[in-house]
């Protein structure tokens, strides 16, 4: 079984993705991926306002489905990170024809924007030891 924990803004995502041993996670079996949006979604302001909302609009459709692609064999998985991205991400999911990842939501965590690597898999380790 595949347990995840996805940190995700606007800009990126990092994924940590572990497996279990003797009913905790086994963090020396951690593995990580970042994936980065393809521009900043801020960056993209040089249009009129219509033009801007549809270009930040399929920026960020372009990102999730990045990150998606990443997620089709996780079984279950922890979304955390600073802002919206979060919930807009899960709806997302919810709106795709697979809803796999979406079921395999287990929580979401509201993190802030300055997190460690060691802090982001204490949060996740956590998270997982305390849900089974």
């Amino acid at each position: 079984m595949s347990f995840s924990a996805l940190w995700l803004d606007h800009h990126h995502a990092t994924l940590f993705t572990f497996n279990k041993a003797q009913g905790k996670l086994d963090l020396s079996t951690v593995r990580t991926e970042t994936i980065a949006a393809d521009e900043p979604i801020e960056h993209q302001n040089r249009h009129p306002n219509d033009v801007v909302h549809y270009v930040k609009e399929q920026a960020q459709i372009s990102f999730f489905n990045k990150v998606t692609k990443k997620l089709e064999r996780v079984n279950q998985l922890m979304v955390m990170g600073p802002g919206i991205a979060k919930s807009q991400f899960i709806h997302h999911c919810e709106s795709l024809d697979n809803k796999e990842i979406s079921e395999a939501i287990m929580g979401v965590e509201t993190l802030g924007t300055h997190m460690s690597y060691d802090e982001m898999i204490a949060k996740a380790e956590s998270f997982f030891n305390s849900y089974s």
